[in-house]
Parts: structure tokens; C-alpha cells; sequence
């Protein structure tokens, strides 16, 4: 065996490099082709297949390996008439980075733990939360809308992983690099103390994707089926601005949605069988027919939230906010129906559809000369159990999403 000569100063990135490898082929042990005496038999067994002395070394190199390239990401360079541009400066260089880096499977909650307390431990002048998400996050919606895919990055990278012999496929490989992307950049975020928007703004109609968590969920089957709980719905889905996301259906059972905005998400026949929704924004939410049976709403606000044939089986009532909310035909403990009625809830559909078109009036906007709503704003309002139609038939009701919406929206303060 002919062996490279490696100076003491370049071990370090020689055992990085060799962790990575480790990490990206999927595998326990890799074929190291130069002399294996010259990595540390602390970090690495002394064999011709070469692998980790210990698993949780393993872990903390393949962590340190990571970081080392993600900063990659935002590190910049300055060309010969002084402008300072990104190293990796292209959207497609930067999908092509991500796909070689993260492609390789899901990152366990170990490496990803040991890869945040890495960058906290950065020096604020050589790194930034912010910036990593901004980078991250300008990858994270092309990808949602299916760009790189379709151009053909995820097959490039399955090439690379094939030469690393990783079985992973394309699918594989394009459903591990969003799932990590966005646990990244959740926990990068909640660093911040800034807000993440999986979905985008709702308030930018070409750019909102409602379904893009969903489309998500549904790519973790390619590894198993309950990925979502196990690995995504433990903390990636708190702090988080899901507002007019749609959930339609969703299998969320035991996650994790504590401080989430869910204002005006659909959330119907969702399953949410035992989920953590404290502190949660579920204003306007229509959460018809769900299933929250045993799900904590402690502190959570469902205004105006629509829960018609919910099972709320289970689930103390005490602490939350429920004026206007519609429990018709909900499944709830009649020693429940009290604190639901104290807490402002209503049991007709009628009363709630009325509500609706109260509110849908009160929300006319201002005059913008004067400060001062509409005539018809207030002048016209028909008294509540009067609203007809010409046919004499109670009107069709107005949604809260045409309520709206107060929640400050991109990067808000905790």
C-alpha cells in the first residue's frame, strides 16, 4: 500500500474527512486507502476497514464533520475587484451541496444535537444562526415546489452515494435531504428566538405553499411509516408559523405543536390522538371531525376555531380559550360542557354561523382618509337570527379566513 503522507497539522481535517466518509456511505465500516497508523486509534479502530472506536465518538466527529460543512455555506470570498460574494453562491451549487451532505439518510436526534451545540460554540464573528437560515431557508422553498428533482440533482447525488456505496435511492435521497433540512432549520431557528414559516407567507399567494408540510410527512414513509412522530413531531413542530397551512387529514398523533401558530389551518378529520398543543394559536382553525382524544390544550387560544364532531374525549378544558369555538355534535365528558360554556363556547351551528357573519362585518376595513370603518360597516349590520337570504333561507356562512388575520408573520420574537 502506497501511503500519503500526512502532516500533524492536517490530522485533524484527515479525521473529519474519514468520519463524513463513514457517515455518508450508511455503513459501520469504510475501506481506507491510506495507512490506517496514521489516524488515532482514540477516534478510529486500527483495521483495513476502517470504523469508530466507540459509537458515540462516532457521533461527535460525524457532528463536527457537518458543521464544518454547513458553514461552507456561508462563507465568502473576495474577488479581484474587491466584491464579496458567497463561496457556494449559486442556488444549484448550494442544492448540489446540500444533496452530497444530507442526502445519505435521516440525522439522528443525537448528531443533530451535538451539531447545534457545535455552532452555539462558534465565535459570533466567524458565525450566524441567521444567516445559516436564511441560506438554508432559500433552498428549503425551491425545494418544495420540486425544483431540484426536477432538475436532476438528487439523481447526481445518488451517483456519489452509489461511489460510497450507499444504497439509498432517489427517493431516498430527495426525501432525507428536506426531512433534515427542515429539522436544521427548525432547530436553527428556535436558536434565533426567530419564527420559521414552512409553508411561506400566506399573505403572498405565489409564493404560499399550504401543503408543503404535508408533502413532507408523506415523504418519510420512504424510510417508515411513523418517522413523523418519532423523529419530525418530537420538538421540529414547536415555534413555528403554520398559519393557513393545510394538515387536511394528517396522522399527527403525539406530536409535538407547543407554541405553533395554527391560526385558520385546516386541520379537518386530522388525527391528533394524544398531541401536545399548548400554548398553540388555533384561532379560526377548522378542526372539524379531528381527533383529539387525550390531546394537551393547555393555554391554547381555538377562537372562532370551528370543532364540529371533534372528539375531545379526555382532554382538560380548563385552561383554554374557546370564545366563539364550535363544539357541535362534539364528543366531550359532560362534566366538561360546563367549563366549555364558562370558557365561551357554543354548542349550536346556527349560533356559530351567526357569529361568523358578525364578525366577517365587524372586520369591514377603515376609511383610509378618515381612520373611520364604513357606514356599511355598521349601519347595515342585520340583527343576530335575522340574516336571510332573497329566498327567505338563512345565508351561507362566511369562513374566518375571511377574518383578518392578526398574527405577525415572518420573523417574530417568541
Amino acid at each position: 500500500m502506497v501511503s500519503r503522507y500526512i502532516h500533524p497539522q492536517e490530522l485533524p481535517d484527515e479525521i473529519e474527512s474519514v468520519a463524513l466518509k463513514l457517515l455518508l456511505s450508511g455503513k459501520n465500516k469504510i475501506n481506507y486507502k491510506s495507512d490506517c497508523s496514521k489516524l488515532s486509534a482514540f477516534y478510529f479502530k486500527p483495521l483495513s476497514n476502517i470504523q469508530f472506536s466507540h459509537s458515540q465518538l462516532g457521533e461527535y466527529l460525524c457532528a463536527k464533520a457537518i458543521i464544518s460543512q454547513l458553514k461552507v455555506l456561508i462563507k465568502r470570498d473576495c474577488n479581484d475587484y474587491g466584491e464579496i460574494n458567497f463561496t457556494i453562491d449559486s442556488p444549484q451549487s448550494i442544492a448540489e451541496h446540500l444533496y452530497n451532505l444530507l442526502g445519505y439518510s435521516i440525522l439522528t436526534p443525537e448528531i443533530e444535537e451535538l451539531m447545534i451545540e457545535g455552532l452555539r460554540r462558534e465565535k459570533k464573528h466567524k458565525f450566524s444562526f441567521e444567516l445559516l437560515c436564511n441560506r438554508l431557508q432559500s433552498f428549503w422553498y425551491t425545494y418544495c415546489r420540486g425544483r431540484w428533482l426536477d432538475q436532476g440533482i438528487a439523481h447526481q447525488a445518488w451517483s456519489y452515494f452509489k461511489q460510497l456505496q450507499n444504497p439509498v435511492n432517489v427517493e431516498q435521497i430527495n426525501a432525507a435531504v428536506g426531512i433534515n433540512v427542515f429539522l436544521l432549520l427548525s432547530a436553527c431557528y428556535r436558536e434565533t428566538k426567530q419564527t420559521f414559516s414552512p409553508c411561506g407567507n400566506p399573505t403572498l399567494l405565489t409564493e404560499f405553499q399550504p401543503q408543503a408540510l404535508m408533502k413532507l410527512m408523506a415523504k418519510t414513509a420512504v424510510f417508515h411509516p411513523d418517522i413523523t412522530r418519532v423523529r419530525i413531531g418530537e420538538k421540529s413542530l414547536t415555534f413555528l408559523n403554520l398559519s393557513k397551512a393545510d394538515l387536511t387529514q394528517a396522522i399527527l398523533a403525539q406530536v409535538n405543536f407547543s407554541n405553533t401558530n395554527l391560526s385558520n389551518v385546516q386541520l379537518k378529520n386530522a388525527c391528533l390522538i394524544g398531541a401536545n398543543l399548548a400554548d398553540a394559536n388555533l384561532t379560526g382553525a377548522d378542526l372539524t371531525g379531528a381527533n383529539l382524544a387525550n390531546a394537551n390544550l393547555t393555554n391554547a387560544k381555538l377562537t372562532g376555531a370551528n370543532l364540529t364532531g371533534a372528539n375531545l374525549l379526555g382532554v382538560n378544558l380548563d385552561l383554554v380559550n374557546l370564545s366563539n369555538t364550535c363544539l357541535f355534535q362534539a364528543m366531550i365528558a359532560e362534566a366538561h360542557k360546563e367549563t366549555a360554556l364558562a370558557n365561551g363556547a357554543v354548542f349550536s351551528l346556527d349560533k356559530f354561523e351567526e357569529l361568523q357573519r358578525l364578525l366577517s362585518y365587524q372586520s369591514q376595513p377603515y376609511d383610509t382618509d378618515t381612520g373611520e370603518q364604513t357606514e356599511i360597516a355598521f349601519n347595515q349590520i342585520p340583527s343576530i337570527g335575522q340574516i336571510e337570504s332573497v329566498e327567505g333561507e338563512p345565508s351561507s356562512p362566511l369562513e374566518l379566513d375571511d377574518i383578518e388575520d392578526e398574527t405577525v408573520l415572518g420573523t417574530t420574537d417568541f
